[in-house]
């Protein structure tokens, strides 16, 4: 969930880098203004569009990424301790609790 939560801050917050790339690239080759880089399609998109214009298409992408990552850091997650299980290593929460209860018998 929390994973989720993450990856929906991060696409929103990195939209504008995206909306700057995406001018970039499909800028047409004989194009009398041409962006030069992210800084300069950024304060041009703002100065012509407003501020708002840097985070077009960012519900979109908050809408696929929470889901993808959750899903993702989830079987990541999962995976990990499986692997780590099978290959005979002990799970950090448990090297924790062991741990507690070496000292406690010190």
């Amino acid at each position: 969930m929390m994973g989720g939560l993450a990856g929906g801050f991060t696409g929103f917050v990195t939209t504008p880098l995206d909306v700057a790339k995406t001018r970039i690239m499909t800028q047409a080759a004989g194009s009398s203004h041409r962006y030069k880089n992210f800084l300069e399609a950024m304060i041009d998109i703002t100065r012509k569009e407003g501020f708002a214009a840097n985070f077009r298409g960012s519900s979109a992408r908050v809408l696929w990424l929470v889901p993808f990552t959750a899903i993702y850091f989830g079987v990541h997650e999962k995976s990990k301790r499986m692997l780590l299980k099978r290959k005979g290593h002990v799970i950090s929460h448990q090297i924790v609790r062991s741990k507690r209860v070496q000292q406690a018998n010190c």
